[in-house]
């Protein structure tokens, strides 16, 4: 992962990526941020995921958000860049796929209001996902479709 360790202050601000530049880490109201000795706030990419919840799939991977002391990421914004890789599949289907920043609490997946928008230096299908951080924990962009169509199997003689 990547982090930032304090004392420390980045043009008025501590920018906090993740090591692929795809998770960031926003102050409240986007204020910038001020690490002191000590202190520290960092991305770690998940070599795995938590189980998911029924009819998710992850779009890209999870993220570990860490901070010392544990309060400094209370409030702000996390903000995920992810690929919509089936975009032209669900585009054909009856219901398109909704993506959201998951919050894992150590039990389960909850969804946060997420806001998605495409950056304005993104190539086709990539999209940023920003939602209300819930502190230190692990976060993913979770797609969902919202119902399915199961046809039945029909067998000639």
């Amino acid at each position: 992962g990547n982090g930032a360790f304090g004392p420390a202050k980045l043009y008025g601000g501590v920018m906090v990526v993740s090591s692929d530049g795809k998770a960031s880490y926003q102050g409240p109201d986007g204020q910038p941020l001020e690490l002191g000795p000590g202190e520290s706030i960092a991305w770690q990419s998940m070599p795995g995921t938590p189980p998911l919840p029924p009819r998710t799939w992850i779009s890209g991977q999870s993220y570990r958000l860490d901070a010392f002391p544990p309060s400094l990421v209370n409030g702000g914004t996390v903000n995920i860049q992810f690929a919509d890789e089936f975009a032209g599949v669900l585009a054909a289907s009856s219901t398109a796929a909704t993506a959201a920043i998951y919050f894992w609490d150590g039990a389960a997946w909850s969804a946060l209001p997420t806001t998605v928008g495409t950056p304005a230096d993104a190539v086709d299908g990539v999209k940023l996902a920003s939602a209300p951080s819930q502190g230190v924990g692990i976060y993913a962009v979770l797609q969902e479709s919202a119902e399915s169509l199961y046809l039945p199997a029909i067998r000639r003689q």
